[in-house]
Protein backbone atom coordinates (compact mmCIF):
# COMPACT_ATOMS: atom_id res chain seq x y z
CA UNK A 1 0.00 0.00 0.00
CA UNK A 2 1.17 3.25 -0.82
CA UNK A 3 2.28 4.35 2.59
CA UNK A 4 2.00 8.44 1.94
CA UNK A 5 -2.12 8.00 0.64
CA UNK A 6 -2.54 5.83 3.54
CA UNK A 7 -0.76 8.31 6.29
CA UNK A 8 -2.89 11.21 4.81
CA UNK A 9 -6.06 9.02 4.71
CA UNK A 10 -5.47 8.17 8.71
CA UNK A 11 -4.57 12.34 9.04
CA UNK A 12 -8.15 13.26 7.02
CA UNK A 13 -10.01 11.12 9.73
CA UNK A 14 -9.70 12.00 13.04
CA UNK A 15 -10.46 15.76 10.79
CA UNK A 16 -13.77 14.36 10.01
CA UNK A 17 -14.65 12.95 13.29
CA UNK A 18 -13.31 16.75 14.75
CA UNK A 19 -15.63 18.37 12.07
CA UNK A 20 -18.83 16.90 13.32
CA UNK A 21 -18.61 16.21 16.97
CA UNK A 22 -16.18 19.25 18.57
CA UNK A 23 -17.95 22.11 16.59
CA UNK A 24 -21.75 20.69 18.17
CA UNK A 25 -23.39 21.43 14.83
CA UNK A 26 -25.80 18.62 15.29
CA UNK A 27 -28.87 20.75 13.68
CA UNK A 28 -26.74 21.83 10.69
CA UNK A 29 -24.93 18.59 10.36
CA UNK A 30 -26.59 15.78 8.10
CA UNK A 31 -24.72 12.03 8.20
CA UNK A 32 -25.69 9.73 5.35
CA UNK A 33 -23.63 6.72 4.19
CA UNK A 34 -23.84 4.98 0.58
CA UNK A 35 -22.70 1.74 -0.95
CA UNK A 36 -20.54 2.30 -3.75
CA UNK A 37 -18.81 0.32 -6.73
CA UNK A 38 -16.74 1.24 -9.29
CA UNK A 39 -14.73 0.31 -12.25
CA UNK A 40 -11.92 1.90 -14.48
CA UNK A 41 -9.80 0.55 -16.78
CA UNK A 42 -7.64 1.60 -20.02
CA UNK A 43 -8.61 0.82 -23.42
CA UNK A 44 -5.03 0.00 -24.41
CA UNK A 45 -1.83 -1.21 -22.49
CA UNK A 46 0.42 1.96 -21.34
CA UNK A 47 3.54 2.11 -22.81
CA UNK A 48 6.36 3.19 -20.19
CA UNK A 49 9.89 2.80 -20.56
CA UNK A 50 9.79 0.28 -22.79
CA UNK A 51 7.36 -2.04 -20.58
CA UNK A 52 3.66 -2.13 -20.45
CA UNK A 53 1.21 -1.79 -17.79
CA UNK A 54 -2.62 -1.90 -18.18
CA UNK A 55 -4.43 0.89 -15.95
CA UNK A 56 -7.20 -0.84 -14.18
CA UNK A 57 -9.52 0.26 -10.34
CA UNK A 58 -12.42 -0.83 -9.08
CA UNK A 59 -13.69 -2.19 -6.18
CA UNK A 60 -17.35 -1.93 -3.92
CA UNK A 61 -17.47 -0.91 -0.68
CA UNK A 62 -19.16 2.15 1.45
CA UNK A 63 -18.88 5.78 1.82
CA UNK A 64 -19.95 7.86 4.61
CA UNK A 65 -21.09 11.92 4.33
CA UNK A 66 -21.29 14.37 6.23
CA UNK A 67 -23.63 17.36 5.03
CA UNK A 68 -23.73 20.29 6.47
CA UNK A 69 -26.16 23.08 5.26
CA UNK A 70 -23.50 25.87 4.15
CA UNK A 71 -19.83 24.08 3.73
CA UNK A 72 -21.13 21.31 1.86
CA UNK A 73 -20.34 17.64 2.14
CA UNK A 74 -17.44 15.70 3.35
CA UNK A 75 -17.21 12.19 2.93
CA UNK A 76 -14.67 9.35 3.51
CA UNK A 77 -14.54 5.56 1.82
CA UNK A 78 -13.40 2.37 1.81
CA UNK A 79 -13.67 -0.93 0.08
CA UNK A 80 -11.67 -4.35 -1.78
CA UNK A 81 -12.64 -6.07 -5.24
CA UNK A 82 -11.50 -9.27 -6.84
CA UNK A 83 -10.46 -9.88 -10.19
CA UNK A 84 -10.79 -13.14 -11.57
CA UNK A 85 -8.89 -12.73 -14.65
CA UNK A 86 -5.31 -10.55 -14.54
CA UNK A 87 -2.66 -10.05 -16.89
CA UNK A 88 1.39 -8.82 -17.01
CA UNK A 89 3.90 -9.15 -19.11
CA UNK A 90 7.16 -10.38 -16.92
CA UNK A 91 10.42 -11.16 -18.46
CA UNK A 92 8.62 -11.25 -22.08
CA UNK A 93 6.02 -14.04 -21.13
CA UNK A 94 2.61 -13.29 -20.68
CA UNK A 95 1.28 -14.20 -17.01
CA UNK A 96 -2.27 -14.49 -16.23
CA UNK A 97 -3.94 -15.34 -12.80
CA UNK A 98 -6.43 -13.24 -10.47
CA UNK A 99 -5.88 -10.56 -8.33
CA UNK A 100 -7.91 -8.76 -5.03
CA UNK A 101 -6.88 -5.54 -3.78
CA UNK A 102 -8.35 -2.42 -1.29
CA UNK A 103 -9.08 1.23 -2.02
CA UNK A 104 -9.43 4.20 0.35
CA UNK A 105 -10.42 7.65 -0.38
CA UNK A 106 -11.97 11.21 1.15
CA UNK A 107 -13.35 14.32 -0.37
CA UNK A 108 -15.69 17.65 -0.50
CA UNK A 109 -18.47 18.23 -2.86
CA UNK A 110 -20.53 21.75 -2.77
CA UNK A 111 -23.41 21.93 -4.49
CA UNK A 112 -24.81 25.23 -5.60
CA UNK A 113 -28.40 26.42 -6.55
CA UNK A 114 -28.29 28.59 -9.45
CA UNK A 115 -32.48 28.26 -9.96
CA UNK A 116 -35.11 25.44 -9.36
CA UNK A 117 -33.61 23.36 -12.23
CA UNK A 118 -30.03 24.09 -12.42
CA UNK A 119 -27.73 23.16 -10.15
CA UNK A 120 -23.28 23.85 -10.16
CA UNK A 121 -21.44 21.05 -7.86
CA UNK A 122 -17.66 21.39 -7.26
CA UNK A 123 -15.85 18.32 -6.53
CA UNK A 124 -12.59 17.20 -5.06
CA UNK A 125 -11.61 14.05 -4.03
CA UNK A 126 -8.41 11.57 -3.56
CA UNK A 127 -8.83 7.67 -4.18
CA UNK A 128 -5.97 5.06 -3.64
CA UNK A 129 -6.12 1.61 -4.99
CA UNK A 130 -3.86 -1.54 -3.96
CA UNK A 131 -3.54 -4.77 -6.21
CA UNK A 132 -2.02 -8.02 -5.38
CA UNK A 133 -2.17 -11.18 -7.71
CA UNK A 134 -0.11 -14.36 -7.99
CA UNK A 135 0.64 -14.65 -11.55
CA UNK A 136 1.90 -17.47 -13.87
CA UNK A 137 2.76 -18.70 -17.60
CA UNK A 138 4.84 -20.74 -19.20
CA UNK A 139 8.20 -20.09 -21.43
CA UNK A 140 8.55 -23.12 -23.70
CA UNK A 141 8.16 -25.81 -20.96
CA UNK A 142 9.76 -23.92 -18.05
CA UNK A 143 7.32 -22.38 -15.84
CA UNK A 144 6.98 -18.65 -15.04
CA UNK A 145 5.26 -17.67 -11.74
CA UNK A 146 5.14 -13.99 -10.78
CA UNK A 147 3.51 -12.49 -7.92
CA UNK A 148 2.70 -8.89 -9.43
CA UNK A 149 1.42 -5.62 -7.01
CA UNK A 150 -0.32 -2.52 -8.31
CA UNK A 151 -0.08 1.35 -6.59
CA UNK A 152 -2.35 3.46 -8.04
CA UNK A 153 -4.23 6.88 -7.21
CA UNK A 154 -6.31 9.69 -8.30
CA UNK A 155 -6.74 13.01 -7.35
CA UNK A 156 -9.52 15.11 -8.80
CA UNK A 157 -11.23 18.09 -9.26
CA UNK A 158 -14.21 19.18 -11.18
CA UNK A 159 -16.85 21.24 -12.04
CA UNK A 160 -20.59 20.33 -13.22
CA UNK A 161 -24.06 21.33 -13.91
CA UNK A 162 -27.33 19.01 -12.37
CA UNK A 163 -30.78 19.41 -14.13
CA UNK A 164 -33.47 18.22 -12.41
CA UNK A 165 -36.21 16.96 -15.26
CA UNK A 166 -37.88 15.67 -11.92
CA UNK A 167 -38.32 15.88 -8.43
CA UNK A 168 -37.01 12.35 -8.54
CA UNK A 169 -34.64 12.11 -11.68
CA UNK A 170 -31.87 14.34 -12.78
CA UNK A 171 -29.10 14.66 -15.39
CA UNK A 172 -25.45 15.93 -14.97
CA UNK A 173 -22.20 16.48 -16.79
CA UNK A 174 -19.02 18.32 -16.16
CA UNK A 175 -15.49 18.56 -16.45
CA UNK A 176 -12.05 18.12 -14.28
CA UNK A 177 -8.71 17.17 -13.68
CA UNK A 178 -6.69 14.08 -13.04
CA UNK A 179 -3.65 13.85 -11.15
CA UNK A 180 -2.49 10.37 -11.62
CA UNK A 181 0.09 8.02 -10.70
CA UNK A 182 0.45 4.09 -11.33
CA UNK A 183 3.47 2.02 -9.60
CA UNK A 184 3.66 -1.91 -10.80
CA UNK A 185 5.99 -4.28 -9.81
CA UNK A 186 6.36 -7.76 -10.76
CA UNK A 187 8.68 -10.27 -8.48
CA UNK A 188 9.02 -13.73 -9.98
CA UNK A 189 11.41 -16.44 -11.44
CA UNK A 190 11.89 -18.13 -14.47
CA UNK A 191 13.20 -21.68 -14.11
CA UNK A 192 16.21 -21.07 -11.81
CA UNK A 193 16.30 -17.26 -13.01
CA UNK A 194 14.73 -14.91 -10.43
CA UNK A 195 13.95 -10.98 -11.16
CA UNK A 196 12.05 -8.09 -10.73
CA UNK A 197 10.68 -6.05 -12.75
CA UNK A 198 9.05 -1.95 -11.90
CA UNK A 199 6.67 0.20 -14.44
CA UNK A 200 6.23 3.50 -12.93
CA UNK A 201 4.10 6.23 -14.80
CA UNK A 202 2.21 9.91 -13.39
CA UNK A 203 0.27 12.41 -15.33
CA UNK A 204 -2.13 15.11 -15.43
CA UNK A 205 -5.14 15.03 -17.40
CA UNK A 206 -8.77 16.13 -18.26
CA UNK A 207 -11.69 13.97 -18.04
CA UNK A 208 -15.65 14.95 -19.06
CA UNK A 209 -18.52 12.86 -17.25
CA UNK A 210 -22.04 12.19 -17.56
CA UNK A 211 -24.45 10.92 -14.37
CA UNK A 212 -27.54 10.35 -14.37
CA UNK A 213 -29.30 10.37 -10.40
CA UNK A 214 -32.95 8.70 -9.91
CA UNK A 215 -34.96 6.56 -7.21
CA UNK A 216 -35.01 2.80 -6.56
CA UNK A 217 -38.33 2.61 -4.53
CA UNK A 218 -36.69 5.09 -1.68
CA UNK A 219 -33.27 4.61 -2.18
CA UNK A 220 -31.25 7.46 -4.05
CA UNK A 221 -29.04 5.89 -7.12
CA UNK A 222 -26.69 7.48 -8.93
CA UNK A 223 -24.67 6.10 -12.18
CA UNK A 224 -21.82 8.23 -13.29
CA UNK A 225 -19.36 7.48 -16.78
CA UNK A 226 -16.31 9.53 -16.88
CA UNK A 227 -13.66 9.18 -20.27
CA UNK A 228 -10.37 10.43 -19.98
CA UNK A 229 -6.94 10.27 -21.39
CA UNK A 230 -3.83 9.35 -20.25
CA UNK A 231 -0.73 10.70 -21.59
CA UNK A 232 2.71 8.94 -21.14
CA UNK A 233 4.83 7.12 -23.82
CA UNK A 234 1.63 6.67 -25.62
CA UNK A 235 -1.60 8.01 -24.84
CA UNK A 236 -4.87 5.43 -24.12
CA UNK A 237 -8.49 6.09 -23.31
CA UNK A 238 -9.98 5.59 -19.80
CA UNK A 239 -13.11 4.97 -19.31
CA UNK A 240 -15.02 4.07 -15.65
CA UNK A 241 -18.07 3.72 -14.08
CA UNK A 242 -19.22 4.87 -10.89
CA UNK A 243 -22.33 3.48 -9.10
CA UNK A 244 -23.61 4.84 -5.43
CA UNK A 245 -26.97 3.50 -3.63
CA UNK A 246 -28.10 6.10 -0.98
CA UNK A 247 -28.21 3.57 2.00
CA UNK A 248 -31.23 5.44 4.89
CA UNK A 249 -30.23 7.43 8.02
CA UNK A 250 -32.02 5.06 10.14
CA UNK A 251 -29.95 2.63 9.53
CA UNK A 252 -26.75 3.68 10.81
CA UNK A 253 -27.47 7.41 12.89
Amino acid sequence: MNKCSLKTAKNFIPFFLFLSVSLDLRAEVEFGSEVIANYAKSAQALQIDGKTATFKTGGAGLKLNANHSVWGRFFVSAGGGYSPSEEASFLSVTLEGSADGTFHGFGYQKDMRLSPAWTAELAADYVAYDLAGDLSGAFGDTPVNAKVTTDTTLREVSLGLRYALSEEVSLAFGYGSSEWSLDAVAEGSLGAISATTEAVADGRDPFQYLSVQFMVRRFPVSLRFQRSKLSVDNQVDLNSLDIHLSLPNDLWF
